[in-house]
């Protein structure tokens, strides 16, 4: 499937979540959708996977919602574009991963130094 159509896809299935409503989004926790797109990933279902992840995204955004490891949910949608042939999109969550990596690092190790 070219690229174009793919990206496309992804982008009608990642619509088709969020029209769902907002008692759906928010019925749903990042963990709830971390868990569904993990197992899209393990069947192969990249396109899924990538979707489920936008809605991920967006619900995080939309809701100024964060959580202390949302940089390995960057990982694994990064992985997901990675097999679909969409290095772009991967790139780009690939670097969303390493920033949201080191400032959970910073945090921890900012903890650890003045628990002590």
């Amino acid at each position: 499937m070219p690229c174009l159509q793919v990206r496309q896809d992804i982008e009608q299935r990642t619509q088709e979540l969020l029209s769902r409503g907002g008692a759906y989004l928010a019925s749903r926790s990042l963990q709830d959708f971390n868990a569904e797109a993990t197992a899209q990933i393990k069947a192969g279902e990249h396109d899924a996977a990538a979707a489920t992840y936008g809605a991920l995204f967006a619900k995080a955004r939309q809701s100024n919602l964060t959580h202390p490891e949302l940089y390995i949910c960057h990982s694994n949608c990064s992985a997901a574009y990675l097999h679909l042939g969409l290095f772009s999109e991967a790139l780009q969550h690939a670097n969303k991963c390493q920033q949201l990596a080191q400032a959970s690092l910073r945090r921890w190790v900012w903890e650890l130094v003045w628990s002590w």
